[in-house]
């Protein structure tokens, strides 16, 4: 029998850092959880903000490593610009293209009339 939930998907950026501080995080809201002392919750919090910043440290040198991945070529100096790969925008200005072109489309058609009252999809007010 299968289910109708697909797996989780692995995070690039998870590591064995993440794992023991997410594992300390739910060890000490557990203590918390079964003695609510204040020096529990502080304990808590402590592992909750030291999860969150090993985790934000985490996504964000795997994030530079992505970016170096693709923007440099393999072997080359990256401080030297021309080692670059070059970041084409045409996907995006052809988005914003496409967008003008459809706002004002659609404006003509409704200042005309060619629209039927009835018709109520995809249309703006």
């Amino acid at each position: 029998m299968t289910r109708g939930k697909l797996p989780k998907s692995p995070k690039p950026w998870w590591n064995h850092d993440c794992s023991r501080a997410e594992k300390q995080k739910k060890r000490a809201w557990g203590i918390f959880r079964r003695y609510p002392t204040e020096e529990n919750l502080i304990e808590f919090k402590r592992a909750r903000s030291q999860a969150r910043r090993i985790r934000r440290e985490s996504q964000r040198s795997s994030w530079q490593q992505y970016l170096n991945s693709i923007r440099g070529h393999p072997g080359k100096d990256l401080q030297d610009a021309g080692n670059y790969r070059p970041i084409s925008l045409t996907s995006c200005l052809c988005k914003l293209m496409e967008r003008m072109v459809n706002a004002r489309l659609v404006y003509c058609l409704e200042e005309k009339g060619t629209f039927s009252p009835f018709q109520s999809g995809f249309r703006h007010p």
